[in-house]
């Protein structure tokens, strides 16, 4: 969960993003993205442009150009309309139906669906949250984890508990337990979904 005005998110994508991409390629992960916004400057319009890129499967391109944005022009700038017109037209995608997606009410619900999800998250404080098979990652005192390392520490661990191998059972008849399924990472759209490793 992260929202483009964040600064926190910001950071988290530039420490970070790379090293869940790796985990996504090596089929340890899958990454999920799900888009807030903030109330400052148009923090909405860029998360509503997202989706319609994601759309046509260009949504990790505007996502980094965004978390560039908001560093090179500050909260208010970054996403002026201008500006995401413009990013929007150096991506290769179909402008009318981006228009078309940006025209209907389908980023709304999905953002709206996002905030609602995040709401109900059990100790969600802040962006940049990261769960883990619908479980907000926390430490010890149940703090949520929010810079990228103590994050991606705890994903490490994940997986490696999920690779551990299972105990033999005592009886030779016992069917042994099926390997879990990679742990499921949320940071991607919602809806539409864009494959993090086609993009990244």
């Amino acid at each position: 969960y992260c929202n483009f005005d964040s600064l926190d998110c910001a950071a988290f994508h530039d420490e970070a993003i790379d090293e869940l991409v790796a985990r996504v390629r090596d089929g340890a992960i899958a990454l999920t993205y799900v888009p807030l916004f903030g109330q400052i400057g148009n923090s909405q319009g860029a998360a509503r442009a997202a989706m319609c890129a994601a759309e046509q499967n260009a949504f990790w391109p505007l996502h980094d150009a965004f978390y560039q944005w908001r560093q090179m022009y500050g909260e208010v700038q970054a996403f002026t309309n201008n500006r995401i017109v413009s990013g929007i037209a150096q991506l290769d995608i179909n402008r009318a139906r981006y228009d078309g997606c940006i025209s209907s009410g389908a980023p709304d619900a999905v953002l709206q669906e996002a905030a609602t999800d995040a709401r109900g998250l059990v100790n969600f404080t802040t962006t940049p949250a990261v769960t883990v098979n619908g479980v907000v990652l926390v430490n010890d005192s149940n703090v949520q984890l929010t810079t990228a390392s103590e994050i991606l520490a705890a994903l490490d661990e994940a997986i490696a508990s999920r690779a551990a191998p299972a105990a033999p059972t005592e009886e030779a008849g016992m069917e042994q337990p099926e390997a879990a399924e990679a742990p499921e990472v949320t940071e991607t759209p919602v809806e539409p979904t864009a494959e993090a490793t086609a993009e990244a």
